[in-house]
């Protein structure tokens, strides 16, 4: 038996097309001033596919010419095993007609439980960076820093933007220890 939500439309943010450059525009340009590095090569890591009103050209205005855009899609892909289990960590294949590399990223640290692979596109590359180099670089940011100690399916940068992403009155898990009383408390043992 389903449950069904009432959903408050108030509580949705709408962009309107005229809205998304300049507010897409802004949001690029603090992430570029928050690198420190204004002159270089940009690999942006774009979490999901990009919605047909995203225009690539604000990703250019903002990082110039040399930049190198990845959509990075968390669903949409196969379980990837074979004979022996899962494939080793930056495996990659090149569906034939497609754009999208499906890369299995990290070993799950379960027994007998396989990691869901991602895919990725490369949307625009100034550098020539190839599909294995950008796949490279994907499973090296999946071994980066997370909250635990074991490699994510997901690199770093999609991994800790869809977890602060999700950060709720319910969801806790990327809050960090700003929900927890700050004043100190003295005991008097007496």
């Amino acid at each position: 038996r389903s449950r069904l939500r009432t959903v408050n439309p108030s509580s949705f943010f709408f962009l309107y097309p005229s809205e998304v450059s300049p507010r897409l525009r802004s949001g690029l340009t603090w992430i570029k001033e928050q690198a420190g590095y204004p002159q270089g090569h940009f690999i942006v890591l774009r979490d999901g596919t990009l919605p047909h009103n995203e225009p690539v050209v604000e990703y250019e205005r903002v990082f110039g010419d040399r930049l190198t855009l990845v959509e990075c899609v968390k669903s949409g892909t196969g379980l990837l095993h074979g004979p022996s289990g899962q494939p080793l960590p930056g495996a990659m294949l090149f569906p034939e007609g497609s754009d999208y590399t499906v890369l299995y990223p990290c070993v799950s640290p379960q027994p007998d439980v396989l990691t869901h692979p991602i895919k990725f596109r490369i949307v625009r590359d100034s550098e020539g960076l190839s599909r294995e180099a950008v796949g490279s670089l994907l499973t090296a940011l999946c071994h980066s820093a997370t909250l635990s100690f074991h490699p994510s399916r997901l690199p770093a940068p999609v991994y800790w933007a869809d977890g602060l992403a999700h950060v709720s009155d319910t969801n806790l898990q990327f809050a960090g220890w700003d929900h927890l009383p700050s004043e100190q408390v003295k005991l008097d043992a007496n």
